[in-house]
């Protein structure tokens, strides 16, 4: 069992700023010469703040796996990150397949074209997918907001933890929507009879952690920027505090 934060903190801890990604959901699949098309995949959930632990502190890190995209199928959801039992950033939730609802997540997944109505977007633990409606699917909630026009994935939040500003936790879009992100595109529909597409697959979810100083724990990758040190994973592994 690794600690929890509120029992190491201390005036002799590693203080340190991180930043804990989830994994994107993969856009909603279409089967070629269909009418029908994908909803964009959701976006992982984006968490931010400060941590302090004590030398000895070995805290499990989970980086979340992206959803893969299906043909003629929902989109898989995203995988959970998370930096030991102290903070959870789930993944975002499925982008729908034609006539599909989008599945729900840290941010929900866009829902599939319908015929005659509109099939609801999958709600999100911060932010909800859009509905798809007739001809169209609808864009996957984004950590900063919802779809700005039902078909474009919702916006991200930029972070400068690595060093230079990053957005993360982009929504996927929808149809021939060009605005990717963490939730990867919705599939377009194929006019050519035959021609299956899978919706694109999300983004894998991400940890970082950063502190002042030479490096002071283990785990990651680790770099140096403007004198502090700088912990990056982008697979599972474990942070260490010296």
């Amino acid at each position: 069992m690794f600690p929890r934060a509120d029992l190491m903190l201390g005036s002799s801890g590693l203080q340190f700023d991180y930043l804990v990604v989830g994994a994107g959901g993969a856009g909603g699949g279409a089967l070629g010469g269909s009418t029908g098309k994908g909803g964009g995949g959701g976006a992982g959930q984006v968490k931010s703040g400060k941590l302090e632990f004590s030398s000895g502190t070995a805290l499990a890190i989970t980086v979340g796996a992206p959803g893969v995209g299906q043909v003629n199928d929902n989109g898989a959801p995203g995988g959970l990150s998370a930096l030991g039992d102290v903070v959870t950033a789930l993944g975002g939730g499925y982008g729908a397949a034609p006539l599909n609802h989008g599945g729900g997540g840290g941010n929900g997944g866009g829902g599939g074209s319908t015929n005659g109505g509109a099939s609801a977007g999958g709600l999100g633990v911060d932010f909800n997918g859009a509905a798809g409606g007739i001809g169209h699917g609808g864009g996957g909630g984004g950590a900063g907001g919802v779809s700005p026009d039902g078909t474009h994935g919702g916006p991200g939040v930029a972070k400068t933890i690595s060093g230079s500003a990053v957005t993360y936790g982009v929504g996927g879009g929808a149809n021939s929507a060009t605005t990717a992100g963490s939730g990867g595109d919705g599939a377009v529909h194929s006019d050519t009879v035959g021609d299956d597409r899978a919706g694109a697959s999300g983004i894998r979810g991400v940890v970082i952690i950063r502190y002042a100083g030479t490096a002071r724990a283990t785990g990651g990758v680790i770099t140096t920027v403007a004198g502090d040190t700088v912990h990056t994973f982008t697979a599972s592994g474990v942070f260490t505090v010296l």
